[in-house]
């Protein structure tokens, strides 16, 4: 690649510039090229040591690609980086994600288990997984999802929104309507607050037809 295909590439609209420890334009000391580093480019260059695969850089490398649509390179490099620190929860969680948003679901599933493995405690991993359940059928396995982001965050409202919906569902309305007063009690102005005052009367008229039948 030539002093052309950089023009063509790099202008100076251009803000970042990620390239390889082995990658063209940096001399053999990983510093920018003269043509690069030149006023009428004078841009930002980002060397990343792939030999090292720093996590950091790799996790930020990951994110750029699915923001700029590359998914294949975004889901490469979460796979890489689950391999590199298999500690870390974010990896998979954000793996799981870009796989559900490309309908991959099974794999979106595994993605997301492997995070709550990972770190029980991920609240957002275990939401994440409800729309992937209900989407097969599996109600319970959703709202035992729900339940266990609410234990860990006890103030998450849309997880307790979504548990009242399921519940709803499911005609276990006594404990949805609880749900549904826990939900209000953090949001009354809303037009999902006006959804779950609508719902809270129906499952407790739905209670009290119950209890004097």
């Amino acid at each position: 690649m030539g002093d052309a295909a950089l023009d063509h590439f790099v202008t100076k609209q251009t803000k970042l510039l990620i390239v390889g420890e082995l990658g063209w334009p940096l001399l053999d000391d990983g510093r920018p090229s003269n043509k690069l580093s030149s006023d009428k480019h004078g841009q930002f260059v980002l060397a990343v040591d792939q030999s090292q695969n720093n996590p950091d850089d790799l996790f930020e490398l990951a994110q750029s690609a699915e923001e700029a649509g590359d998914i294949a390179e975004a889901e490469r490099l979460y796979r890489i980086l689950m391999k590199i620190d298999p500690t870390d929860a974010s990896a998979p969680f954000n793996l799981g994600n870009l796989l559900r948003a490309s309908a991959r679901n099974v794999e979106a599933e595994a993605a997301l288990r492997a995070a709550t493995r990972t770190d029980p405690t991920f609240a957002d991993a275990w939401y994440n997984l409800i729309d992937l359940l209900d989407e097969q059928g599996r109600v319970e396995a959703g709202i035992e999802c729900l339940r266990t982001a609410l234990r860990i965050a006890t103030d998450y409202a849309d997880a307790m929104f979504n548990l009242a919906l399921l519940l709803q569902r499911t005609n276990q309305y006594a404990e949805a309507a609880n749900y549904w007063r826990r939900y209000l009690a953090s949001d009354c102005q809303s037009d999902w607050a006006t959804r779950a005052r609508r719902s809270l009367k129906f499952c407790e008229m739905q209670v009290n037809l119950i209890a004097s039948a």
